[in-house]
């Protein structure tokens, strides 16, 4: 899971960052260097917001130029995604708990997004109880792959 996201330059030398599919999620910083970790948190935490409001997630669309992907946390996405599998499905805590065979608390730490004692294996096993499977991409440019189509010949 990952949003479009639009660095700009201010006029003072800021660097604003904007979510277009999340309008409230915006971050600054003056360092260059720290603006992608601004970015990844503000996400982060607008994605947290929206799963504890119980609203819908905006569907991520492709970057046009100039902007740039940032992912969500893997665990912040899994609880993301669970969160709105047992919204659609209306299933309480108690039936999830009963479903896993868990105790109700530690559904409560699944679904809670800003909970960090729920490991991603866990979020896996959860979401699979749905049919949902969980995969990880990582982009080859991020290993320092370059795409096939500008590879030296």
């Amino acid at each position: 899971m990952a949003y479009r996201a639009k660095f700009r330059r201010g006029d003072d030398g800021g660097i604003t960052i904007t979510f277009p599919e999340i309008p409230f999620a915006i971050s600054g910083t003056f360092d260059e260097k720290e603006a992608e970790a601004q970015a990844r948190d503000c996400l982060e935490e607008a994605i947290a917001s929206l799963v504890a409001r119980g609203e819908p997630l905006p569907h991520p669309k492709r970057p046009r130029k100039g902007e740039r992907l940032i992912a969500v946390p893997a665990v912040t996405a899994a609880k993301a995604l669970l969160n709105a599998a047992v919204r659609e499905r209306k299933i309480t805590q108690r039936q999830l708990a009963s479903r896993l065979k868990v105790d109700q608390k530690e559904v409560r730490r699944m679904l809670d997004p800003h909970s960090r004692a729920t490991k991603i294996g866990r979020l896996e096993e959860a979401l699979a109880s749905f049919g949902i499977t969980v995969a990880v991409c990582v982009p080859p440019e991020s290993l320092g792959w370059a795409p096939e189509s500008r590879r030296a010949r």
